[in-house]
């Protein structure tokens, strides 16, 4: 009697573990590929329960992250273009410094 209930309780379980494991390998994935600088990386997890709560808090994040480098980007880009705006390349790379 106990190794049925050992077995029934094994054959609950690892499912259950494999998919947690499968679930959080991919989320990992994703933090590896944004710790890269891939600002794209999102997560497609659509579970309803913690694992999937933090998938979604996640893809906000890089959502995030992605909109701010851009912005980042235009800022840097527009100072680029109006800091030397009337004066030299020289005079320019002068007062940069």
């Amino acid at each position: 009697m106990g190794l049925v209930l050992i077995a029934g309780a094994f054959t609950i379980i690892l499912p259950l573990a494999s998919r947690l494991t499968r679930h959080l390998s991919a989320l990992n994935a994703g933090v590896q590929r944004l710790a890269a600088g891939d600002r794209a990386a999102r997560v497609h997890l659509e579970t309803g329960d913690e694992v999937g709560e933090l998938a979604r808090s996640f893809n906000r994040m890089a959502s995030e992250l992605e909109a701010h480098d851009r912005l980042l980007a235009k800022q840097s880009a527009w100072r680029g273009n109006s800091s030397c705006a009337g004066r030299s390349r020289t005079r320019c790379s002068l007062t940069a410094r």
